[in-house]
């Protein structure tokens, strides 16, 4: 068949791209033909056999016109016309699309060609993307009075953007959702969809499985990955750490990542003498990390919000490593606690410092939780991915028949 496949980033960006190009590859290698849609980016990779074209995003464009473009992008909806009429794709699939806006997807109903929307995280179901009240997940669609009251992680308590979900995301751009095949990476994100009346089927992201996997060699080497950013709690663990040097001097972290928050919290790793202890990597590709698993004893994860899925946190366990993480949704759907990793309360550093020590003193018990992250990741194959995207895009185009 021939599919047209649409991620607003068209290079590695985060767990979203991870999927996108995971699809991408293997649709590829079964025979189909592929077109894709993504942002006009300098970044943006080239990939042989697949024709790719390209769009402005609403924030490429005049500022004066970005209220609109957010819902619909005049340019992105001439260049997806340009594609229906000379690549006649059979089928769409939407993943991150947010800063193209939906008009790529008004073009292909338009043209009756059946649409699938993968959702991963809550940008369009929560003024602040974080779908987090409180610390806890947030229980409401988006209102008036429930979001201005909000203690927000990402976007400052706003009127205007309030306004302009109520007003134009809630009763326009949801509608468009209602009328695509939906696909929640998460049953948070389902559960958030649902809230606004948007119906979804989990299709669970997946893992790259490796046959063969290394026995734990109690390193007392601790990994934490992913962005530097706020939301993403690293500051929760350094302090943890300051507990875990003073019982086990030679526990050590290793920090692999960048991001807005790097500088910060290297400022206050030297002013707590902990650089002996606390190494930071920069950015590791994909390789790269697989390569350090190895050499870790198990993986932490802070997140401070509400956190749909945790992604690293299933590709450590596919490498038989242990979690630690803090007790956000998405975690909580692939860590059982003490069994692969433990689950702790959000910001409890001190929680969180007894739990490390634990496991890096009992060396049955990382063995043990070594088994058992990775029977749960198996759950998580490629395979198992894969076929299920098949069988929705089957269905679809039967439908269409």
């Amino acid at each position: 068949m021939k599919i047209l496949l649409c991620n607003q980033y068209f290079y590695p960006a985060g767990g979203s791209e991870t999927m996108f190009f995971k699809l991408l590859n293997f649709l590829k290698s079964e025979d189909h033909e592929i077109v894709t849609l993504g942002m006009e980016s300098p970044k943006n990779i080239k990939i042989d056999g697949v024709k790719s074209y390209f769009t402005k995003s609403y924030l490429q464009q005049s500022k004066l016109k970005i209220p609109i473009n957010r819902i619909f992008n005049l340019h992105a909806y001439k260049v997806t016309e340009k594609i229906i009429e000379k690549e006649k794709p059979e089928l769409a699939h939407f993943y991150n699309t947010s800063l193209i806006s939906p008009s790529p997807i008004i073009a292909c109903l338009q043209h009756k060609i059946p649409v699938i929307k993968t959702f991963n995280d809550y940008e369009h179901v929560c003024p602040d993307s974080s779908k987090t009240r409180f610390g806890k997940f947030c229980s409401k669609e988006i209102s008036l009075i429930h979001c201005l009251t909000c203690d927000r992680q990402n976007i400052k308590s706003s009127l205007a953007t309030v306004l302009y979900y109520l007003s134009f995301i809630k009763f326009l751009e949801l509608a468009i959702f209602r009328k695509t095949v939906n696909i929640s990476s998460s049953k948070s994100i389902h559960d958030a969809l649902l809230q606004s009346g948007i119906k979804s089927k989990i299709v669970y992201q997946s893992v790259y499985l490796p046959q063969k996997i290394e026995k734990v060699k109690h390193t007392k080497n601790i990994l934490w990955a992913g962005r530097i950013s706020k939301e993403k709690g690293l500051i929760y663990l350094i302090r943890a750490m300051k507990e875990v040097i003073k019982e086990l001097p030679e526990a050590n972290l290793l920090v692999a990542g960048t991001g807005k928050e790097e500088e910060k919290i290297k400022k206050i790793v030297k002013t707590w003498n902990l650089d002996k202890n606390v190494k930071f990597l920069g950015w590791l590709s994909k390789n790269e990390i697989n390569k350090l698993y190895e050499d870790v004893d198990f993986l932490v994860m802070t997140p401070i919000w509400q956190e749909p899925f945790g992604l690293i946190g299933l590709e450590a366990m596919a490498f038989g490593k242990p979690v630690i993480s803090f007790d956000a949704v998405g975690p909580k759907e692939i860590i059982k606690n003490n069994f692969n990793g433990f689950l702790i309360k959000c910001k409890d550093s001190s929680g969180l410092a007894k739990k490390i020590i634990e496991l890096l003193k009992n060396k049955e018990m990382i063995e043990e939780f070594s088994m058992n992250a990775r029977k749960k990741a198996e759950e998580f194959s490629d395979k198992r991915f894969f076929n299920n995207i098949l069988n929705i895009y089957r269905e679809q185009l039967q439908r269409n028949l």
